[in-house]
């Protein structure tokens, strides 16, 4: 039986992208989180911070120079330690 590779949690993906110079350029990714009310919403990270958005609520973060989503919870994508599951 093979073992199944589970996707990283938002916030040690968050704190890579914060201290890891390699995986982004700079701060520049923006934060996709749930709001209950208004549904996906975007966020920079210090809207992120500022507004104090739990980490359960992160869907995804996309890099703003590309557009691309470079992890995402529902497409189970997390090309910040290259996994593709």
């Amino acid at each position: 039986m093979s073992k199944v590779q589970r996707l990283k949690p938002a916030h040690k993906i968050y704190e890579r992208l914060l201290w890891d110079q390699d995986c982004i350029s700079g701060a520049n990714f923006v934060i996709g989180y749930e709001d209950r009310f208004l549904g996906i919403m975007e966020a920079t990270r210090e809207e992120f911070e500022s507004e104090e958005i739990p980490f359960h609520r992160v869907r995804y973060f996309k890099d703003v120079d590309t557009g691309q989503h470079i992890w995402d919870r529902e497409k189970r994508i997390d090309l910040i330690t290259r996994i593709v599951l």
